[in-house]
């Protein structure tokens, strides 16, 4: 019984760890595309 719940744990801290990691790929495209649109202008002398 109790190894039945903390597989249950494991798991679903595996579960939380995997939803994390998608939000952090998410910010990190959307800050890269941010800073691109800062950079683009500057880089391009406007």
């Amino acid at each position: 019984m109790a190894k039945h719940i903390a597989g249950r744990k494991t798991y679903r801290i595996k579960e939380m760890i995997k939803r994390e990691e998608a939000v952090g790929l998410r910010w990190q495209m959307l800050l890269m595309d941010s800073l691109r649109a800062i950079i683009a202008p500057v880089a391009h002398g406007n």
